[in-house]
């Protein structure tokens, strides 16, 4: 069988990348939501939800079961751009560096290259959340500074 060789930014690869992660974060997120819902509930209130029975119990019979999963579209929604965004360039960086010991099993496993491919996601990663919380520090200045077109 002929080595293949792929393009990092190949779509097919791409977007397997991003929908898996998506896939992942929905999954993940509708999972933990009910017990971050229980827990910041005692968090905020200590004296009328003591315990985590009492606090399921509570929210089930006064706001109905649905109410376990409250916030968790946002919450879903930013764990999807997190984790397409760090796995899509995790796995661009696997293709474009790839491991030669996989091929050769006689081969050492290079110790180096993944803390390398590492520090390039984590400074992908900074350059996100850097332009997110500009975007984020921009809207709420001008929401809360009654910014007006008009004055352009």
């Amino acid at each position: 069988m002929a080595a293949e060789t792929t393009s990092a930014l190949n779509s097919r690869d791409v977007t397997r990348d991003i929908f898996s992660a998506s896939i992942g974060s929905v999954a993940c997120c509708y999972t933990g939501q009910p017990f971050d819902t229980v827990k910041v509930r005692m968090q905020t209130n200590p004296t009328a939800f003591p315990s985590v029975a009492f606090t399921t119990k509570s929210i089930m019979t006064n706001e109905g079961a649905s109410a376990l999963w409250k916030g968790a579209v946002p919450t879903s929604l930013g764990m999807v751009a997190e984790n397409a965004m760090a796995f899509g360039v995790n796995e661009a960086l696997k293709r474009t560096f790839p491991d030669d010991a996989k091929e050769d099993p006689t081969k050492r496993p290079d110790l180096v290259k993944p803390f390398l491919m590492v520090r390039q996601i984590n400074c992908m990663m900074c350059i996100l959340y850097l332009m997110l919380y500009l975007c984020l520090y921009l809207s709420l200045t001008l929401y809360c500074f009654g910014f007006d077109d008009r004055e352009l």
